[in-house]
C-alpha cells in the first residue's frame, strides 16, 4: 500500500489495484491478470506495481500500462521504492533491478534469498529479505 496525501493505491491478487480518493476506495483496471506484490510512488501520477512473472506496471495518472525492464531472471518481484533519481525494485532470487530514468538495469545483490522491500533516500538504500538478508548500499 502506498499513499500520497489523500490518494493511495493498493494492490493484490490477480491483477488487483485499487485507488483511494476522496474518501473512497476504487477498482482499477490494472491490465494484468499477475499477482502484484508491491506498489509505490513518487506523485499520485507516476506509481509504480511490482509482481509475480516479472510484472512491472505503471501509473500515469490516467491508466496503468506495462513496463519493460528487460531483465532476465526477474520473476517474482516483491518491492519496489524510489526518489527523484531511481526506481529500485527487489524480489526472489536476490534481484534488484534500478530504473535511473533512462534504463533499467540488473545490480549484483550478492544474496540468493527473496529480497522483501526496499527503502530508498538521499544517504542510500536499504533492502531486506528471507533469511535474516539486509542489505545497505551507500550512495556517498
Amino acid at each position: 500500500m502506498w499513499f500520497d496525501g489523500n490518494v493511495g493505491f493498493a494492490v493484490g491478487r490477480k491483477g488487483t489495484v485499487v485507488r483511494y480518493e476522496n474518501g473512497a476506495w476504487r477498482a482499477l483496471n490494472s491490465g494484468t491478470t499477475s499477482w502484484l506484490r508491491g506498489v509505490w510512488g513518487r506523485r499520485a501520477d507516476d506509481v509504480y506495481a511490482v509482481g509475480r512473472s516479472g510484472t512491472v506496471i505503471h501509473w500515469d495518472g490516467k491508466s496503468w500500462s506495462h513496463v519493460d525492464v528487460n531483465v532476465r531472471g526477474a520473476d517474482w518481484l516483491m518491492g519496489v521504492h524510489g526518489d527523484d533519481d531511481d526506481v529500485v525494485i527487489v524480489g526472489g532470487s536476490g534481484a534488484v533491478l534500478r530504473f535511473d530514468g533512462k534504463q533499467w538495469s540488473a545490480e549484483d545483490s550478492g544474496v540468493a534469498a527473496t529480497l522483501r522491500s526496499v527503502w530508498v533516500d538521499d544517504n542510500g538504500l536499504l533492502i531486506c529479505g528471507d533469511d535474516g538478508a539486509i542489505l545497505y548500499r551507500s550512495r556517498r
